[in-house]
C-alpha cells in the first residue's frame, strides 16, 4: 500500500520543513500496527521563497527530494536546497508512506 500527500507549511523555511518531515518519519517508525507491519515514510522538502522561484520549480524540487529519499533507502527526510525562483507559497513537504506486510 502506498499513499502520497503534500503538506504546505505556512511560515516554515526549508529547515523548518525538514524538522517537520523528520518528526513525521520518527513517529511513523515508532508505530506498531499488528496487521500492517512496518510503515516507512519517505519525505522530500523544498523551500518556497516568495522572492525567488516559481511554484512549478518548488514542487519539482520537493518531488526530486522525495525520490532521493527513496533512492537512499526510504524511511528518511531530504531537503532539496537546489536553485529556486520566485513564488508566493510557503514551504512544501512531500510524503510517501509505505506499509510492508509482516512475514
Amino acid at each position: 500500500m502506498r499513499s502520497s500527500r503534500t503538506l504546505l507549511l505556512p511560515g516554515a523555511d526549508g529547515a523548518g520543513a525538514l524538522v517537520a518531515a523528520e518528526k513525521i518519519v520518527q513517529r511513523m517508525r515508532a508505530l506498531a500496527i499488528p496487521v500492517v507491519g512496518r510503515i516507512t515514510v519517505s519525505c522530500g522538502a523544498a523551500e518556497l521563497d516568495t522572492n525567488r522561484g516559481s511554484l512549478v520549480d518548488a514542487l519539482a524540487r520537493a518531488d526530486r527530494a522525495l525520490y532521493r529519499a527513496k533512492a537512499e533507502g526510504r524511511d528518511r527526510a531530504i531537503l532539496d536546497e537546489g536553485p529556486a525562483e520566485p513564488s508566493a507559497l510557503p514551504a512544501r513537504l512531500e510524503l510517501d508512506v509505505s506499509a510492508t506486510a509482516r512475514d
